[in-house]
């Protein structure tokens, strides 16, 4: 039941753009009281501790997914995981120095180099896709951009972030076609968290200080924000992806679940 499973996995792609839209002010939220490394840490544990136990699962939500395991579950989950790692923490330290509106527009651009990057790579993306694309990239400018905004210096590392994601994008859609799901996101998670708890320790010995890794101050609104943050691996980036380009079109409807976050909190 092709279309079934597609109308499932758009709902799925939805749900994932209400979660990640979600997720910019608790990043921020976040970091009141802990570092971005630790924060992405944690929650990358998270999202693995909640989808480790389906490791075994072969009768759930995806069973009409061709499942192709082969030992190369492992290099290409660590493939993901490591562009993942990179991705997401650029996006958090890029916090730093930029607003949640900037942050949430710039890494929105991975809509763009989706399609740009497929036709670097040799495949035709048909005129109305670049029509799509242009009509997104509007919208979520005039929804997320302040007309006082200005270039802040962590935009240029949330530009690198979506440059990034949009790799990622492309690659879980050809490696979700070869492995089971789910245990492609628990290997890229598994690796993604090791390395951001590396990360941050790391960045507390050259610092010296404990915002790194554990930070001081307002601990419960800082691990309340994880805990929303966390649930963005669990809810959708164990899902596979539709067809290009219509899956990350649908995820970039985080955009306007965003901007009602960013109305509510403030």
């Amino acid at each position: 039941m092709p279309n079934t499973h597609h109308w499932r996995t758009d709902v799925l792609m939805l749900l994932t753009a209400a979660i990640w839209g979600s997720t910019f002010v608790a990043q921020q939220l976040g970091m009141a009281s802990v570092g971005p490394f630790a924060y992405t840490a944690a929650r990358m544990t998270l999202g693995l501790a909640l989808i480790a136990p389906l490791w075994s699962w072969r009768g759930g939500p995806f069973a009409a997914v061709p499942r192709v395991d082969s030992t190369g579950l492992w290099r290409d989950g660590t493939l993901l995981g490591l562009v993942l790692f990179a991705a997401i923490n650029l996006q958090q330290v890029g916090l730093l120095g930029t607003s949640v509106s900037n942050a949430g527009f710039i890494t929105g651009l991975y809509v763009v180099l989706v399609p740009l990057l497929l036709a670097l790579g040799g495949r035709r993306v048909a005129a109305p896709v670049w029509l799509a694309v242009a009509l997104a990239t509007a919208g979520l400018y005039l929804l997320s951009v302040q007309p006082d905004a200005s270039i802040a210096p962590g935009d240029w590392l949330q530009l690198g972030g979506a440059l990034l994601w949009a790799v990622h994008v492309l690659l879980v859609g050809r490696y979700a076609r070869r492995h089971d799901a789910l245990r492609l996101a628990v290997v890229q998670y598994a690796v993604a968290a090791a390395l951001s708890w590396g990360g941050g320790c790391a960045a507390r010995r050259a610092d010296g200080t404990a915002g790194a890794v554990g930070g001081r101050g307002r601990h419960r609104l800082g691990w309340c924000a994880v805990d929303r943050g966390g649930l963005h691996p669990a809810g959708g980036r164990a899902a596979p992806r539709p067809p290009h380009p219509r899956g990350h079109h649908l995820q970039q409807r985080g955009g306007v679940f965003r901007a009602g976050w960013l109305v509510g909190a403030g």
